[in-house]
């Protein structure tokens, strides 16, 4: 009967729960949370989004002119891999922040290269410069630098420099430069933060650690953070879920009803079949099993009385000696 009651509040507290009925209204939550213009490309059907922040976005030349791209190309051989940043290379620095600059973030994405492999970019970067990658980015350290505006061709006043790696690069950091910081991303050698960028490949560039010199991607482009992962409430029972466990409660508690009963029938049945005999018990109802039997104190039934040996072979054998 417990097991039977357990199954009775089991099913109560399942179905008392409002979350159990939401497949009764429609799941308005779910309808809102599609963009109008779907997914960006190569992620799934709703992926979580995040605003669109805001950018400054001011009209210039970029890769998209045959003629600037070309101009750039012809100046290429003064950039140099595996060296620290120089002077002579900062024509391509600002040339690259002004053409992110020109674009707006989803507007370089849809260009951009996604997730590319770093060992492709390292082997060739030649091959690489110029173009547009989009990346995502474990930022561990970000800088700001004051910059003079009348030092560069932007205007800038502020440049923001970032280090971080990819699920792909591992502990191979990329640096990235932007002008444009979110509010969210902090400044600091020790940040814990996950960021989109979109940008142009400029060069591979040389830093110390640990006493020794390495090498870094450097790239110009956009910054913005990604998102934190909605949680999805936990959805409801469906009708036939429903069904199938009140289904399912209610044999169970079939079971139990039928099978109490049946059991406790047996066990009557069987103490009513049972005789507890005592091993010192004597039918002649002497007090000591010792004390010799009278001659003529046996009842002409027990003598009569004999009981078949399976082990002789079917002879029979009378209860007292002949």
């Amino acid at each position: 009967m417990l097991i039977g009651l357990a199954v009775l509040w089991v099913l109560f507290d399942t179905m008392r729960q409002p979350a159990r009925w939401n497949w009764l209204a429609a799941d308005e939550g779910e309808v809102a949370s599609t963009p109008v213009d779907g997914a960006a490309p190569g992620e799934k059907p709703g992926t979580p989004r995040p605003p669109a922040p805001h950018e400054t976005v001011v009209p210039g030349p970029n890769d998209l002119d045959p003629a600037v791209m070309a101009e750039f190309i012809a100046r290429e051989e003064l950039i140099t891999d595996m060296t620290k940043l120089r002077s002579r290379e900062m024509f391509a620095y600002w040339d690259l922040l002004g053409w992110s600059r020109s674009q707006s973030f989803a507007d370089l994405e849809q260009r951009a290269r996604r997730d590319p492999v770093l060992t492709q970019i390292w082997e060739e970067p030649k091959k690489h410069r110029g173009r547009p990658f989009r990346l995502k980015l474990h930022v561990r350290r970000v800088l700001e630098w004051d910059t003079d505006p009348k030092q560069n061709p932007l205007g800038a006043t502020k440049v923001y420099e970032a280090m971080g790696w990819t699920d792909e690069s591992r502990s191979l950091p990329y640096t990235i430069v932007f002008l444009e910081k979110p509010p969210q991303l902090p400044v600091g050698s020790e940040v814990v933060a996950d960021v989109e960028f979109v940008g142009y490949f400029l060069k591979i560039s040389a830093y110390t650690a640990y006493d020794s010199t390495r090498g870094t991607p450097l790239l110009m482009g956009r910054v913005r953070m990604v998102p934190a992962p909605r949680i999805r409430p936990a959805e409801g029972l469906g009708p036939l879920q429903i069904g199938g466990i009140f289904v399912a409660g209610l044999f169970g508690l079939g079971v139990v009803i039928w099978f109490i009963p049946r059991k406790r029938r047996s066990v009557r049945s069987l103490a009513m079949t049972q005789t507890n005999v005592d091993p010192l018990w004597n039918p002649l109802g002497s007090s000591d099993v010792n004390e010799p039997v009278p001659t003529g104190a046996l009842s002409s039934s027990l003598l009569d009385n004999t009981v078949h040996d399976t082990d002789s072979g079917g002879a029979t054998v009378p209860h007292v000696g002949q």
